[in-house]
């Protein structure tokens, strides 16, 4: 369930929260931060790590830079010091509640998933009405197959954001292994309204239209998503599925042709981009912070408790 842009973060409230001890304070402070923020959002993710590592160094009590300084990390994939830095940070700030999100995402990411539940739930209490939070927490209960749990997570995070579209697709992944097909299609539709572009739900969704005998309508969705300028390959094999439903052999067979042809030419892309970016020394970012959407990113204070 992990998906989206690891940028696309928003601030948290209204009411900002005030400063940890040293965050901010200072030329010299600032500096680091504001550098490390845009060396962030430019994809120079080892230089951002060693600009809030000097902040953290400069500033060793500002729970706000450990959080920064984590979240770098996380981006680098060391989830492991990641989650010492987030530890720093609650340690320095117990109602930091972001940081427990953070650290509740990297003990996922490495495996301590009772740390990662506790974190979570802690998170969850500190920002009640935070939307991410509940997702997170919903993942975790779905990770120990507490799916009623899970399902009431995300049930809670979808009321607070009726416009969260992370949330109602996984919801309709609990419905849909609960066999309720029907109101799994309702979930995703409301993800899509959402987020229109998420080929995933569309694949998903022309799925489950298609094993309820609703061929055309899984077509469609197929269809839309191969119209996403980031299309998946996978359209391909759902549309010479609903194409052979329908009595189109030879369509059927163009379709998975186009299919394997599509996953081949998108594998070689992929691996063109990742040399590339390697060479220009450009990471990019871990996408596990999606997961818990309006935790502030790097350089970014958060506001307030509840969004």
């Amino acid at each position: 369930m992990i998906r989206g842009a690891l940028l696309a973060w928003a601030a948290l409230g209204s009411a900002a929260l005030p400063a940890a001890p040293g965050a901010g304070r200072g030329p010299a402070a600032g500096s680091l931060r504001e550098e490390g923020a845009r060396l962030f959002a430019a994809g120079r993710l080892e230089l951002a790590q060693e600009r809030f590592e000097a902040l953290t160094r400069r500033s060793p009590s500002s729970a706000l830079a450990w959080y920064w300084l984590g979240l770098a990390r996380a981006a680098l994939g060391d989830y492991r010091a990641a989650a010492d830095a987030q530890r720093l940070a609650v340690g320095h700030d117990p109602s930091l509640g972001p940081a427990y999100c953070a650290l509740a995402l990297d003990e996922r990411q490495g495996g301590d998933r009772p740390l990662a539940l506790w974190a979570a739930r802690r998170g969850e209490r500190l920002m009640p009405r935070y939307a991410g939070a509940w997702n997170l927490l919903g993942m975790l209960e779905e990770d120990a197959r507490r799916l009623e749990l899970a399902g009431r997570c995300y049930g809670e995070a979808v009321r607070l954001d009726p416009h969260y579209a992370g949330a109602w697709e996984n919801l309709g992944q609990i419905w849909e292994l609960a066999g309720r097909n029907d109101r799994a299609l309702i979930c995703y539709g409301r993800s899509l309204a959402a987020d229109p572009d998420n080929g995933e739900v569309l694949l998903r969704r022309g799925e489950l239209l298609l094993d309820s005998g609703r061929v055309r309508d899984a077509r469609r969705d197929y269809r839309r998503c191969l119209a996403l300028p980031a299309w998946r390959p996978e359209a391909w094999w759902g549309m010479s599925k609903a194409d052979a439903a329908l009595g189109r052999p030879d369509d059927a067979r163009r379709d998975l042709a186009r299919y394997f042809q599509a996953a081949r030419r998108r594998d070689a892309e992929e691996t063109r981009e990742d040399l590339g970016r390697r060479a220009r020394g450009i990471e990019v970012p871990a996408p596990y912070l999606p997961d818990a959407p309006g935790l502030p990113g790097p350089g970014q204070e958060p506001r307030g408790s509840a969004p």
